[in-house]
C-alpha cells in the first residue's frame, strides 16, 4: 500500500484532529528513531538561540558536554518551557528543529528508569507515580468530557514517588490536577 493510499484509508476514517495525532505520533517515533548528527545538534542550538537570545550560554560546546539532556530539562526552566510549549502547540516544524534535544532526552530517562528498576525488588512489579499541574478551565472541561476516552500528553511527563511533592507542583488553584500513573516495571 502506498502513502497515498493509507493516507485516503486514514482521511476516510478519521476527523481532522485525530489525523493530526496520528501524523503527530509518527513524527516523534521518527525523531525518537533517527541518529544524532551535529547538524541536527546546530539546529535545535539555533533553535533556542531565536526564542530565548537572552540565554546566551547555550553554544555548542556547553550543550551536551557540561550537563546532560535531563539536567537542561529540569533545571533550566527556559528549556523546559519551550520544549513543552512545541510538544503543546504541536507545531511539527518546530518540533523537527528540537529534534537532537527530544531524542537526546528520551534516551537519558530509559536508561535512567531502566537503573532505577534495578534497584526495586524483584517482587514489586508496579509502581505508583504523582504528577501535579496547573490546568485551564478550557482543559479541564475537554478532559472531563472524556471520561473513559483516550488522552494524550504532549510532553515529557515528569512524576514523582511522593504524592505530597505532586501537589505542591499543582499549586494552590483551583485548577490544580493530580494524576496518579501506576505504571509496570
Amino acid at each position: 500500500m502506498s502513502p497515498f493510499q493509507w493516507h485516503r484509508i486514514v482521511s476516510d476514517h478519521l476527523n481532522t484532529e485525530q489525523i493530526q495525532f496520528v501524523y503527530f505520533q509518527l513524527l516523534i517515533d521518527l525523531i525518537l528513531d533517527m541518529s544524532q548528527t551535529d547538524p541536527a545538534k546546530e539546529e535545535t542550538i539555533s533553535e533556542y538561540r531565536l526564542h530565548y537570545k537572552e540565554y546566551r550560554q547555550i553554544h555548542s560546546a556547553g550543550f551536551d558536554e557540561t550537563h546532560t539532556a535531563i539536567d537542561w530539562y529540569m533545571q533550566n526552566n527556559f528549556v523546559y518551557r519551550i520544549i513543552n510549549e512545541v510538544f503543546y502547540t504541536e507545531n511539527m516544524n518546530t518540533l523537527f528543529k528540537f529534534r537532537y534535544f527530544i531524542n537526546d532526552l528520551h534516551n537519558e530517562i530509559r536508561k535512567s528508569h531502566t537503573r532505577f528498576v534495578a534497584t526495586l525488588p524483584a517482587e514489586q512489579d508496579h509502581l505508583m507515580v504523582y504528577r501535579g499541574q496547573l490546568m485551564t478551565i478550557n482543559d479541564l472541561q475537554k478532559l472531563k468530557a472524556n471520561t473513559d476516552g483516550f488522552i494524550s500528553i504532549n510532553s515529557f511527563l515528569t512524576t514523582t514517588r511522593l504524592l505530597n511533592t505532586a501537589r505542591t507542583y499543582g499549586g494552590d488553584s483551583s485548577n490544580q490536577l493530580v494524576y496518579n500513573v501506576a505504571t509496570n516495571r
